[in-house]
C-alpha cells in the first residue's frame, strides 16, 4: 500500500519547500515559547506575572498546540515521502523481498514503529502519575496545616486585596517583580509590599496617609509631584488606599484571635507535638506584643513577659 497525494499543478519541489518552511517556523515558535516558560516566566510566576496578556499556564497551552501543529506538518512530510521511507527502511534491514511480497504489512510495521515511542510515553505517564503525600504547595481545602489567618482568607477572599493585587501586577510588577527588582524593592504582590524593604516600611496598616508608598506612587497634585513612571489613575490609587486601610481591620481580627488563643484557662491551640510550658507562654507573649503594637499601646510588659518565658 503506497500513500500518494495528488499534486495537481503544484510541483513537488514547491510543495516540499512550503512544508519544510512551515515546519521550520513552527519549530522556531516552539523553541521560543519554551524559552519563555523556562526563563521569562519560570515556575512559580503564574499568579504574579504576565507576558503580552498571557499567564504562564496560557503560554504552556500555546507551546503545546504549536508542538501538535508541528507534529501534523511532519506527518504530511512523511506521507509525501512514504514510499521512499518504506523502501529505505526495508532495504536497510534486509527486508526488501518481504516488503515486496507484503506491502501492506510493511506499511503497517513502519507506522507502528514510528508511533510506538510516543504511545509508550503517553501510557506510562497516565499509569505512573501519583499524588504526593505532602504537597509542596498545600491547598486551602485540607492539603496541609495553614494557620488561622490563611484559613479565614481562604474561606472569604478579600476583594479589596484582590483589586490591589491587580493594580500591582499591571502597573508595578514589570519593574519591581521577583527578578531583579528596581531599587531592591518588590511591589508585585500585596504580601511582599507589607514587608520592610530597603530599610523602609512602605505600608502602615490602616493609615494610607502615613504610608511611604503613596509618597512615591499615586496621583500628582499641586502639593505632591509624582514621577511619570509612578503615576496612577484615580481608580488605581483608590484601590491601593482602600487595601491599606483594610489592613487595620485584618490586624484587629488577628489581635482578637490572639487574645482568645491565650486567654486564661484556654492556652494555645493544641500543636502537633506537645510543647513545654515555657515555649507556650513565650508564643502567647509574642502574640500579645503584636496585638499591642497594632493598638499603639505600650509593649514593654509583653516584651518582659516574653523575656521571662525564654528562661
Amino acid at each position: 500500500m503506497a500513500i500518494s497525494l495528488p499534486l495537481n499543478r503544484v510541483s513537488r519541489v514547491l510543495l516540499n519547500l512550503t512544508i519544510d518552511s512551515v515546519a521550520a517556523a513552527l519549530l522556531t515558535a516552539m523553541v521560543g515559547t519554551g524559552y519563555i516558560l523556562a526563563f521569562a516566566l519560570p515556575p512559580g510566576t503564574n499568579r504574579t506575572h504576565v507576558l503580552w496578556g498571557l499567564l504562564r499556564h496560557q503560554w504552556g497551552a500555546v507551546h503545546f498546540w504549536i508542538s501538535v501543529a508541528l507534529l501534523a506538518v511532519l506527518a504530511v512530510h512523511v506521507a509525501l515521502h512514504w514510499r521512499w521511507l518504506v523502501t529505505g527502511l526495508t532495504r536497510g534491514f534486509g527486508l526488501e523481498a518481504w516488503a515486496a511480497r507484503s506491502p501492506r504489512l510493511a506499511t503497517l510495521s513502519v507506522l507502528a514503529t514510528a508511533g510506538l515511542p510516543l504511545t509508550t510515553l503517553a501510557l506510562a505517564a497516565h499509569v505512573s502519575v501519583r499524588p504526593m503525600e505532602t504537597p509542596l504547595h498545600p491547598l486551602a481545602d485540607g492539603g496541609g496545616a495553614p494557620d488561622a489567618t490563611s484559613e479565614r482568607r481562604a474561606v472569604a477572599p478579600d476583594p479589596t486585596s484582590s483589586r490591589a493585587a491587580a493594580v500591582l501586577r499591571e502597573r508595578c510588577a514589570a519593574c519591581h517583580g521577583a527578578r531583579d527588582p528596581a531599587a531592591g524593592v518588590r511591589a508585585d504582590t500585596p504580601a511582599v509590599l507589607e514587608q520592610v524593604q530597603a530599610g523602609v516600611r512602605w505600608i502602615v496598616p490602616g493609615d494610607p496617609g502615613r504610608s511611604r508608598l503613596f509618597e512615591v506612587v499615586g496621583v500628582p497634585s499641586t502639593t505632591r509631584a509624582i514621577a511619570p513612571r509612578h503615576r496612577l489613575s484615580e481608580a488605581e490609587s483608590d484601590a491601593l488606599r482602600a487595601w491599606v486601610a483594610s489592613l487595620d481591620r485584618a490586624a484587629r481580627r488577628d489581635s482578637s484571635w490572639s487574645r482568645i488563643a491565650c486567654a486564661p484557662g484556654r492556652g494555645m491551640v493544641a500543636p502537633a507535638r506537645a510543647q513545654p510550658p515555657q515555649a507556650e507562654s513565650r508564643r502567647c507573649a509574642q502574640l500579645r506584643a503584636r496585638s499591642a503594637v497594632d493598638r499603639g499601646t505600650d509593649v514593654a510588659p509583653w516584651r518582659r513577659a516574653a523575656h521571662r518565658g525564654t528562661g
